[in-house]
């Protein structure tokens, strides 16, 4: 079986194209705050390829950014003031927080028609309703619209999703769920993952353990989505999935790096041009 390997930049590129074009019909340009605490270089990483995307397709892309010290009152302070600033179209806070501080608080102070990061309690109470949101969560968005470009029939698969973080996997498995036919889901509690992921037809892991799942914990045929990374030894990210060692088996993977992480971003621009729409520009 070939095994075919989903490039997000692809996928991201046309949302891109499209939203050059119609921020370049706007006068007045929308603008994404990104603030950063921390030196964490992953999350760098993430924040520099943000600002080099939204630059490129007319938005304003403006990082605030902290060292590991700075006061959690400083940054409240921060978000209530950009919450009211009009030129202000999306604010996001890029995770993760020091230790020291309370992210879900931090999160929560953001404005719900500028979260286009869709992390604010709201947004996943709303989610976990069914009931509608300003913005999805970009990854989950990224990961539904990757989904959809790649054809996949989801209301005839057996789905499962491991790793239940608040950020991906859980809002996540509220999207999915009236998708698919039928969905499981594992975190750090389930006694043995194989048990579901052998039998499923789709898998998203995103948990941040490298190459956690190989060929022996997939059927074949199935569609795998890598949305976790963790940084190597070397310094370079690496997937949950063994890329080289599920090809042949798989039928199609959106692996890590490479797959989510662009839509990602593409996702995050979407979401602050609707803000900006939206909030009368």
């Amino acid at each position: 079986m070939e095994t075919e390997v989903v490039k997000g930049k692809k996928i991201a590129a046309q949302y891109l194209d499209l939203l050059k074009v119609r921020i370049g019909t706007e006068i007045v340009k929308p603008r994404l705050d990104i603030i950063q605490v921390g030196d964490d270089y992953a999350s760098s990483k993430y924040v520099d390829m943000k600002k080099s995307v939204g630059s490129s397709i007319g938005i304003d892309v403006a990082v605030h950014k902290f060292d590991a010290t700075y006061p959690q009152k400083d940054l409240v302070a921060l978000i209530t003031k950009l919450n009211s600033d009009p030129r202000t179209s999306g604010v996001m806070v890029q995770l993760p927080l020091p230790s020291t501080m309370d992210t879900k608080y931090v999160l929560d102070q953001i404005d719900p028609s500028k979260d286009v990061d869709g992390l604010t309690s709201m947004t996943m109470d709303n989610l976990q309703k069914g009931t509608d949101s300003y913005f999805l969560p970009a990854t989950v968005r990224a990961v539904i619209e990757t989904l959809k470009d790649m054809k996949v029939d989801l209301m005839n698969m057996n789905a499962v999703i491991v790793g239940m973080g608040p950020v991906v996997g859980l809002p996540l498995s509220y999207i999915l769920k009236p998708k698919v036919k039928m969905l499981s889901t594992c975190d750090e509690s389930t006694p043995d993952i194989k048990e579901y992921t052998m039998v499923a037809d789709l898998i998203i892991s995103a948990t941040g353990h490298p190459h956690l799942i190989d060929s022996s914990h997939i059927k074949p045929g199935a569609v795998l989505v890598d949305v976790g990374f963790e940084i190597g030894e070397n310094g370079e990210p690496i997937g949950d999935i063994n890329t080289e060692d599920i090809m042949g088996k798989a039928s199609a993977i959106v692996s890590s790096p490479g797959g989510i992480g662009p839509v990602t971003v593409a996702m995050l621009m979407q979401n602050t041009y609707e803000a900006f729409l939206r909030n009368g520009k």
